[in-house]
């Protein structure tokens, strides 16, 4: 399966982003993430395993994969639980000229 999430906007070096920054960045990306995880193959093979019945289930041998990190709850895409994997490529599309990024200061 490939897919690709985009997001238009000013990235800022890691040592100046804040917290807002970050959780603005991951809105973006969630919205896209969930529209992803109802197109098939994620749905309808994966999707019980997020739905709040299959949740509330209290089976000891229940697969869960929803992650909590303080108040927020994430379903991975790449988990242990499915033998998942992911190969990322990063494409930054700036107006100037290739090598710039290098030449005039990128992280």
């Amino acid at each position: 399966m490939k897919f690709r999430l985009f997001y238009r906007g000013h990235l800022k070096p890691k040592k100046s982003s804040d917290v807002k920054e970050k959780q603005e960045l991951r809105r973006k990306f969630q919205i896209q993430l969930k529209e992803l995880w109802s197109q098939k193959p994620l749905n309808p093979q994966f999707s019980r395993y997020i739905e709040e019945p299959y949740l509330s289930d209290s089976r000891p041998n229940k697969i869960n994969i929803i992650k909590k990190v303080g108040n927020f709850s994430f379903v991975p895409l790449v988990c242990e639980t499915f033998h998942t994997v992911a190969d990322i490529d990063i494409i930054f599309l700036r107006p100037e000229e290739p090598g710039s990024i290098v030449t005039k200061g990128g992280d």
